[in-house]
């Protein structure tokens, strides 16, 4: 439970300070406290966007909300970085990681998917994917759990 609760508040305070990062990457001197407090605000107003992600309205209010700290000019470039780095980096890397678990995955089973089983009928891999022990019972070659 306290790995969740640690996992979340890595994935959300970095979704929070993301604001703030990309503000000083800009070089703009803003308070890390009033970036944050904003960044809260947007991150909850999105979930209730009906567009997948907040698509379009995101960087509408991403805009509107960072107006006080950027001059004009720049608001559009802050907010295509900001959701570069919210949404399509955060997927690239977590699609990385999937591909990479799933390949380790492939070797280990020697190709094989879950449930299958060669052709000399070795189940183990397919009862180890579900978490169990395929053993044969005494009658009639049927399998056990």
């Amino acid at each position: 439970m306290l790995l969740a609760v640690l996992a979340n508040v890595f994935q959300f305070g970095g979704r929070f300070v993301l604001g703030w990062c990309v503000l000083r990457g800009f070089g703009i001197q803003a308070g890390f406290w009033d970036i944050l407090v904003l960044h809260v605000l947007l991150q909850y107003l999105l979930y209730f966007m009906p567009t997948p992600g907040g698509s379009g309205i995101g960087e509408l209010l991403v805009s509107a909300l960072m107006s006080p700290f950027l001059p004009a000019r720049m608001l559009v470039a802050y907010a295509a970085v900001w959701r570069v780095f919210l949404s399509y980096v955060t997927v690239s890397a977590g699609g990385g990681v999937l591909l990479r678990w799933l390949s380790t995955d492939s070797r280990r089973s020697g190709g094989r998917s879950p449930g299958q089983a060669n052709a000399a009928g070795d189940l183990g891999y397919a009862a180890e994917s579900i978490g169990e022990v395929a053993t044969p019972a005494r009658a009639g070659g049927k399998v056990r759990r």
